[in-house]
């Protein structure tokens, strides 16, 4: 995702199990698929795991500025230790009726109670862990008017939206659930950690195309009513759960080399700009898929235009793009393959906690660098990087990239207090800088195995960083320690000291932290001679000695921009590319 910071959001709470009958051997059975599709429990999630969603809703009234809709909703969980109730996020909503079954049982009715966002229902039997629990719920809403709303007001703004005037002048509908307000249309275990497959049948004015994450099954018309039948059949976290609909986007598409068709519904208005901003990701795909693994939301990849908060969001198979950015259809771009990347860190691979956001939007910089390396070229890239390095110093202070350290029971935060550039950018430039210890291709071959071994699951920092050491066989806590786990920004200097026996020695310092990584350090003669040297540094201050074969008169520290952090500049100490000198430090 990508956008300006934005306010607080709900977390989903906990609730303890009420006290019911004990359950009988017919509530033993357990979910085994889910339309078709194989089901594998994660028994670490807190009372259940969510599996899937079945939501059926219809446009109830059309009547603009009074839109409203009926569903039902079916969530089928399995439980992952005994309870007596299942606790929901829904948040606003008039309850019809709530029915639940467990086992192999019939719906019956269930009594239930609301807290605030939240939904309690009481189960007709307490449930072993292992217990399939299936909650169906019918209820009635409005659809939020976005007109005039202030979108980086999360407290009015978001959930299933209607606008009666986007830039076209027309009437659009579009949800936005991230970061936790999927629950004001649907009743859910809204936290991205509890990843589920979502079908959905939805019922809009015949004028109206109907878009949803997964394949699109079926299409019907009933009366003024025209119903759209979508299955997405592959876990996603609930802030992915997407609902758009619009009479007037002009459709083109692309394939991968794969198969998977790109998509993109813009507005006529913005047609040529979409080329632009949509053009180049049937190649971006084919780069994604060639070093980190197949694209797996199915045969489709949407991007549509829609109004949503002034920047892109990775609904997963159906990624939305805010109609704002096409004024500027060069950033656009690369905000679509921002949200491309997004299939494999966030949707594919999930955060445990918001604690471990920047493994989302840290990563997604990062891949997005990648993207641009691959289609723009080299000095691309460097630019970009440049931009991420400028961003992150300045917010470096607010929080480390993973608040609460190493303890994975450490309070979860409010995530935006943390949607920034640390999240962001930092987490981009220290994968970057992981490039520099592990190496590119190394780190490139474990990010394909780790999207593959995580996928439709949820990770943390702490796993990250356990199985990138092990099986790059490096010791990364000094790293981790200085450049995840706390904040501060490293202050490199490189100083020529005594040459004797043939041997250049070159001192190394380093303030703000006292991390050990590689440094590599470019040394030129007056006759253009010039030599790379990899310095390996540890803690405070480094001496390292070195064969030159000429008389060094100028040093570039870190030549090629892995760092995180900044480099001296005085006497015969230059800037590297993309950064001058101010007030003897390099700046980006």
């Amino acid at each position: 995702m990508r956008s300006a910071p934005i306010a607080a959001a709900l977390l989903l709470v906990a609730c303890g199990a009420a006290r019911a009958p004990e359950a009988s051997d017919d509530d033993e059975a357990t979910l085994t698929s889910f339309h078709g599709v194989s089901v594998e429990v994660d028994r670490s999630m807190p009372e259940v795991d969510a599996i899937g969603y079945e939501l059926d809703l219809a446009v109830t009234d059309s009547t603009p500025g009074r839109e409203a809709y009926r569903a039902t909703s079916v969530g089928k969980f399995v439980a992952t230790k005994s309870l007596g109730a299942v606790t929901l996020d829904f948040d606003g909503n008039a309850i019809e009726s709530v029915r639940v079954a467990m086992g192999a049982g019939g719906l019956a009715p269930a009594p239930h109670a609301r807290r605030g966002a939240l939904l309690d229902v009481t189960l007709p039997r307490a449930a072993r862990s292992g217990t399939a629990i299936s909650v169906e719920i019918t209820y009635k809403g409005s659809f939020a008017q976005a007109d005039g709303a202030n979108p980086d007001d999360f407290a009015a703004f978001g959930g299933l939206m209607v606008k009666q005037s986007n830039t076209e002048g027309r009437r659009i509908f579009a949800s936005l659930g991230w970061p936790s307000k999927t629950r004001r249309f649907m009743p859910l275990r809204d936290h991205p950690r509890d990843g589920a497959m979502v079908t959905m049948r939805l019922a809009f004015p015949a004028a109206f195309t109907v878009l949803a994450n997964g394949e699109r099954k079926n299409v019907e018309t009933t009366g003024d009513l025209r119903t759209w039948q979508f299955e997405a059949l592959t876990p996603m976290p609930p802030y992915d759960f997407h609902i758009a609909a619009y009479d007037r986007w002009v459709e083109r598409h692309d394939d991968a080399a794969s198969g998977v068709r790109v998509t993109s519904q813009m507005y006529g208005r913005d047609e040529q700009a979409g080329r632009t901003v949509t053009g180049d990701l049937p190649r971006a795909l084919n780069h994604m898929e060639g070093v980190y693994g197949p694209y797996r939301f199915g045969k489709t990849a949407s991007f549509i235009e829609v109004p949503i908060f002034g920047g892109g969001m990775e609904h997963a198979s159906v990624v939305s793009l805010d109609e704002t950015l096409f004024s500027a259809p060069r950033d656009a771009r690369e905000t679509a393959f921002h949200e491309l990347a997004h299939h494999w860190s966030g949707n594919l691979v999930r955060i445990r906690t918001w604690n471990d956001f920047w493994l989302s939007e840290g990563f997604t910089d990062y891949l997005t660098t990648r993207i641009v390396n691959q289609l723009d070229g080299r000095v691309a890239a460097a630019k970009l990087r440049a931009e991420h390095l400028s961003e992150a110093l300045a917010e470096d202070a607010a929080h480390p990239l993973r608040p609460g350290g190493r303890d994975a029971a450490s309070a979860e935060v409010d995530v935006l207090t943390i949607f920034d550039s640390v999240s962001y950018k930092k987490g981009a430039r220290t994968l970057r800088m992981l490039e520099s210890i592990v190496g590119e291709a190394e780190l490139s071959a474990f990010l394909a195995k780790w999207f593959a071994r995580h996928a439709f699951s949820a990770v943390t920092t702490m796993d990250f960083e356990a199985e990138l050491s092990r099986e790059t066989g490096k010791d990364l806590k000094s790293f981790f320690d200085a450049f995840v786990y706390k904040t501060g920004v490293p202050t490199v200097d490189v100083t020529l000291g005594a040459n004797a026996g043939g041997e250049q020695e070159l001192i190394v310092t380093q303030s703000d932290t006292d991390a050990a990584f590689p440094l590599e350090v470019a040394l030129s003669g007056a006759s253009n001679e010039t030599l790379r040297v990899i310095v390996p540094v540890r803690g405070a201050r480094t001496s390292h000695r070195v064969v030159v074969p000429f008389a060094p008169t100028r040093i570039v520290a870190d030549p090629d921009d892995y760092l995180y952090g900044l480099t001296r500049c005085s006497g015969v100490q230059s800037c590297k590319s993309q950064t001058r000198c101010v007030r003897e430090l390099c700046q980006p």
